[in-house]
């Protein structure tokens, strides 16, 4: 059975909800080092792709990621070379298709999480002498509408350490966006929502599109016209 092709745009600025499971939900991302290596990860990535990396946690045995992707921004073979060199990717960019194939992985989401996976469960095997997949299915991945759509889905992500029950605040847990950023959502704190939404999203999770009706049709519209 040929797989479901995913919903992306690497043209337009969109938001999506991204997550993914270890092998068997094992619990291999069960210290801090192994956290940070993968929130380290994320930091590198981001420096090279025009992917912004808004928000994130990383769990035990899974991660969410909520990313913006951005129309690409055009910028010299020189330029890409030294973002590349930055992040520490990509090493041997000689030929002029190099470049041409390179420009079109900048914003999209696919080439992003393959990456991430890939040095992540390297790292991982060679580390901690470990072989066969890491990682289980392929990453699940949710368009959001901007709004409280978006809100919701912040406060679903960061609330995952409270519900696992490994810290009674969400910015107390270290691996989490909200705990690097904590004193920008201390709104969250004082919010209806922050109790309240991670029952109701699970629903959400099992869609593709997450917004009103109009954005959700908006959306199928511009899949079918291939924009």
């Amino acid at each position: 059975m040929a797989r479901r092709k995913r919903l992306k745009f690497n043209n337009i600025k969109t938001f999506y909800h991204v997550f993914s499971k270890t092998v068997g939900s094992e619990f291999f991302l069960d210290t801090d080092k192994k956290k940070k290596f993968f929130v380290d990860t994320l930091k590198r990535l981001s420096i090279f792709f025009s992917i912004k990396v808004k928000h994130f946690v990383v769990m035990t045995n899974h991660f969410h990621l909520i990313l913006e992707t951005c129309p690409e921004i055009k910028i010299s073979d020189e330029e890409l070379i030294q973002k590349a060199k930055k992040a520490k990717l990509f090493k041997n960019l000689v030929l002029k298709k190099d470049f041409i194939k390179l420009r079109k992985k900048l914003n999209d989401i696919s080439e992003f999480m393959k990456l991430l996976k890939q040095i992540y469960a390297q790292w991982y095997n060679k580390n901690f002498e470990r072989s066969g997949y890491f990682w289980g299915s392929r990453f699940k991945s949710i368009i959001i509408q901007p709004g409280i759509h978006l809100l919701n889905c912040i406060i679903y992500v960061i609330l995952n350490p409270v519900r696992a029950k490994m810290v009674t605040s969400p910015e107390k847990y270290k691996f989490s966006s909200l705990h690097m950023n904590k004193n920008e959502y201390k709104f969250l704190k004082h919010s209806e929502n922050y109790e309240k939404f991670h029952n109701k999203m699970e629903n959400f999770f099992k869609k593709d599109i997450m917004g009103e009706s109009k954005f959700i049709n908006m959306v199928k519209n511009l899949i079918k016209k291939n924009i």
